[in-house]
């Protein structure tokens, strides 16, 4: 699943004021000028998108968020290993 196709999601993140615009959710410290937002890709919405997006805004920290889903994750970072975006990987021990 992705961004835009994801209206559940869409729905909950507007409970928390978070407003995407073509598949991206811009923070306010960069939603003016989004060739300053450091890109943030996510896998799925569920593993803490919006916790994400709630410690970028009170932190004032200059980025944009999407998610790709699981699979699509490890190609974005697969494809895109020459640009910089930030992701996160997990690995349970």
């Amino acid at each position: 699943a992705s961004i835009m196709d994801s209206a559940p999601a869409i729905q909950q993140m507007s409970l928390y004021n978070l407003t995407c615009d073509g598949g991206w959710w811009y923070a306010p410290a960069c939603a003016d000028d989004r060739e300053k937002c450091v890109p943030v890709v996510l896998a799925e919405f569920t593993w803490n998108v919006i916790d994400w997006c709630t410690a970028i805004v009170s932190m004032n920290l200059p980025m944009a968020v999407t998610w790709v889903g699981w699979m699509a994750e490890v190609d974005v970072v697969r494809t895109f290993q020459d640009m910089h975006f930030l992701f996160y990987w997990w690995q349970p021990d």
